[in-house]
């Protein structure tokens, strides 16, 4: 049984230090030895500035335009982007992005003139000179000529980029009372960020432009009501006008209006939560749940949802609620079958897999089910709900409520090219409470449902490759939301015990190619009965099926470990752990099906709270809690175990690593909304047997050299969940010296925190046959050599009880 605890690195901020740089980088020749193709290539791209540039002049408004840069695929990284010569963030500001390798940059009469110079500058002969270590001529590109040709094409902003809507469209959408009635309108400044001396002159023409918009609205002689929401949020800076009008030809002119000004980036409609709605199942006995002992300490887990029925069974396990929907008509089973689930998922339904900790519940029913009672509690639409969730929380806070599952959708897919308004908002607050949100990552409807998951792992790429609605079974947002752990489907385990992911749960992966969903959990089968029970709001034992009830399964494991864990745990931390042991069911794990499997499930499915904190003697689980500061590394040297280490100094056993930090985020960087990124590393040190030189090499899979477009496809890059695993099942070096690192790079233009990022790294080393001693081995070693660890501190304990 397991019985030794997680071992907490005390002083890991001791390890953490400012190394010494290199020398800048290679200039990189993308056309060399194809000097012709060059120079067509600078020619095409000179032209194509001009076409951008004849817009600076055009009509009466203030002289700035926004210019996209698309990058070559091998110029993605931040080293080989052309930014120190052509396009300099001090000159030519970087405000945006959409897809990967898209840059948006603003252009002024100062700046166009230097950046057409800087690219007639670059050399169609490239030099040679003499390379000084091996005393032989090579091509000397310039950094022009290198960034030349890590550019694309340039083209200019335009209508297309700012509207996939017709005004007829806006028009019905928005006479759904739920919408709040509003364009939500997007700009490429934010005269907020501009506030000293040097921001405002280098962002002078654009600040002016902004204001021109205002005031342009205003002299459009149509009722308009406008709002910004800089008053409230840091994080997004919308406009948002509702015309109180219905008639095709106001919603044109304001339209076009928008469509034609420079400083507009988008306009949008405003989403509209749902509930993910499925058919409820049978009726069936009164549920008996078990009280809650008396004077016992429970996990809470905040519900945001439609409200829970106060239901006598389930009245004692309810620590709190809100009163904001009062309405007699309210809908209330969707959140109490959630609560059901909270408090005795175990009790309603016989497998290990739902056995957890017994969570009480804050009931926010913040969600109304009745559109025209909608826009009676939230005018605005999105946007009253967010401000009204950011005033809720702390009361919940105080109730001993950290994580909050929130099982409500917008039916609107992620995007390659964004991150959404609404789980920028939802980070936001998320960072200003300290909170945790669980989300579902979507259902399809009937209509789009996939074939059932196959048996046989060779069917599986062919039914996925010949399902009808290929592209329509995204990721719903918010479930992209960086800062929230998002939870797939998957069918209650069948008579092998084997999980499969449900016909209905949408897939990733999120915007940017990152992994979403986190997680997957049991949400009921579709095919027939749902198999996944609860209760409803008489008090009924009934069934459902969703990824809406996936997410508080593993939410409450979340709250409970949460709960476990005594003092103040990082956010990163928790969720460290919950990735950390979650499983990809078997079923998934064969290598025909593996390249599919984290679309569906993520990291898999999580283990039990109680399991997570604590290994066997045969393991070893470390975790590293810090901040990285600019410019810092952690660098945390250790022996291997000494019972998995040969005497030719060959290291055997398995290596887990997972790391999971606070991302800087700004949504207006579309696909490259992350604008910092922590890598982590497991390094052996390697004796070269003939000069014996020391070396550091990679150990885990991750850590080849491959493309940056390979990286983020894979989740290795710019994702702030990052997870390794490696098994060493021959040894591997000629060394017992390891060490553990963690290093960061920023993009382009984006200065490193101040207050810094930050971090958890959890590293589970262990002997996959069971019988080495690592946790006393490690331990001991770690202790000699002056490494400040202690146990995980664990509050006392409270088994599920199963259903009698």
């Amino acid at each position: 049984m397991p019985n030794n605890p997680v071992q907490v690195v005390l002083n890991a901020k001791d390890y953490q230090y400012v190394p010494e740089r290199n020398g800048g980088s290679q200039v990189k020749d993308f056309f060399q030895g194809r000097d012709q193709a060059f120079l067509a290539h600078k020619q095409r791209l000179l032209t194509e500035l001009d076409q951008v540039g004849r817009t600076l002049a055009k009509g009466n408004r203030p002289l700035v335009t926004y210019m996209h840069v698309a990058l070559n695929e091998d110029a993605w990284a931040k080293t080989k982007r052309p930014t120190m010569r052509l396009l300099p963030p001090a000159k030519v500001p970087i405000v945006g992005g959409r897809n990967l390798g898209d840059m948006i940059v603003e252009l002024t009469p100062e700046n166009f003139a230097d950046i057409r110079g800087g690219i007639s500058a670059a050399e169609i002969e490239v030099p040679l000179a003499l390379d000084k270590r091996t005393q032989e001529l090579k091509p000397k590109p310039s950094r022009a000529r290198g960034e030349v040709g890590a550019i694309l094409s340039f083209r200019a902003h335009h209508a297309a980029d700012r509207r996939s809507f017709s005004a007829q469209e806006a028009i019905e959408w928005l006479a759904d009372p739920r919408t709040g009635g509003m364009y939500l309108v997007e700009t490429f400044v934010d005269p907020r960020v501009a506030q000293d001396a040097t921001s405002r002159e280098r962002r002078r023409r654009a600040i002016a432009a902004f204001n021109d918009l205002r005031t342009g609205l205003e002299q459009l002689a149509l009722p308009l009501d406008i709002e910004d929401t800089a008053m409230r949020w840091k994080s997004v800076r919308l406009l948002l006008v509702r015309l109180n009008s219905r008639t095709l030809a106001t919603h044109e002119a304001l339209l076009r209006f928008l469509d034609e000004h420079p400083i507009v980036r988008r306009i949008g409609l405003p989403p509209i939560l749902e509930i993910e709605q499925t058919a409820p199942g049978a009726k069936g006995p009164p549920a008996a749940i078990s009280a809650p002992q008396i004077d016992a300490g429970y996990p809470i887990l905040g519900i945001v949802d439609t409200g829970v029925t106060p239901v006598p069974v389930l009245e004692p396990w309810c620590v709190g609620r809100t009163d904001v929907v009062t309405s007699t008509q309210q809908d209330r089973a969707h959140g109490t079958f959630i609560a059901g689930l909270s408090a005795a998922a175990h009790e309603f339904n016989q497998h290990p897999l739902f056995d957890e900790i017994p969570c009480k519940f804050y009931d926010m029913g913040l969600h109304p089910t009745q559109p025209d009672v909608y826009d009676d509690v939230y005018p605005r639409g999105f946007i009253d709900f967010l401000e009204q969730l950011d005033a809720e929380i702390p009361t919940a806070v105080k109730a001993g409520t950290r994580v909050f599952n929130m099982s409500l959708s917008i039916e609107r897919a992620v995007s390659d090219a964004g991150y959404g308004d609404y789980a920028t908002l939802l980070d936001e607050i998320s960072d200003r409470h300290d909170v945790v949100f669980v989300l579902p990552a979507g259902n399809l409807r009937a209509p789009l449902w996939r074939p059932v998951w196959p048996d046989a792992p060779a069917d599986v790429a062919a039914m996925l490759a010949g399902y009808r609605h290929a592209g329509q079974d995204r990721l719903f947002q918010p479930a992209e939301s960086i800062r929230s752990v998002s939870v797939g489907a998957v069918d209650p385990p069948d008579a092998k015990g084997n999980l499969r992911p449900s016909v209905y749960t949408r897939r990733g992966p999120s915007t940017a190619l990152g992994l979403k969903p986190d997680l997957a959990h049991v949400g009921g089968e579709g095919s027939h009965t749902s198999n996944l029970f609860s209760l409803d709001p008489t008090g009924a034992t009934t069934s459902g099926l969703g990824t809406s009830y996936a997410a508080p399964l593993a939410a409450r494991t979340l709250a409970s470990l949460n709960h476990l864990i005594e003092g103040d745990v990082q956010r990163e931390t928790l969720i460290g752990m919950l990735v950390h042991h979650a499983a990809v069911p078997a079923a998934l794990t064969d290598k025909q099906v593996s390249k599919f499997a984290a679309d569906f499930v993520g990291h898999g499915i999580p283990v039990n709270a109680l399991n997570m904190l604590a290994t066997d003697d045969s393991a070893i689980t470390l975790a590293f809690v810090g901040t990285l500061s600019s410019q810092q590394e952690l660098e945390f040297p250790f022996a291997w175990p000494a019972s998995l280490v040969d005497e030719k100094g060959r290291c055997r056993g398995r290596a887990r690593m997972t790391l999971v930090y606070r991302a800087p985020t700004h949504y207006q960087f579309g696909a490259e909304y992350v604008r910092v990124n922590l890598e982590g590393h497991l390094r052996q040190e390697v004796i070269n047997a003939a000069t014996r030189k020391i070396s550091w090499k990679g150990r885990l899979k991750s850590e080849g050299k491959i493309y940056e477009k390979h990286l983020i496809e894979h989740g290795h890059k710019w994702w702030p969940i990052k997870r390794a695993e490696q098994n060493f099942v021959r040894g591997v070096g000629n060394s017992s010296q390891w060490r553990l690192v963690v290093d960061s790079l920023c993009r382009t233009d984006v200065a490193f925190p101040e207050d810094g990022v930050p971090f958890a790294v959890i590293l589970t080393l262990d002997d996959p046959e069971g019988q080495a001693p690592v946790f006393n081995d490690l331990r001991q070693a770690l202790r000699a050599s002056g490494v400040q660890i202690d146990d995980i501190r664990t509050a006392a304990r409270i088994k599920p009880r199963g259903r009698t």
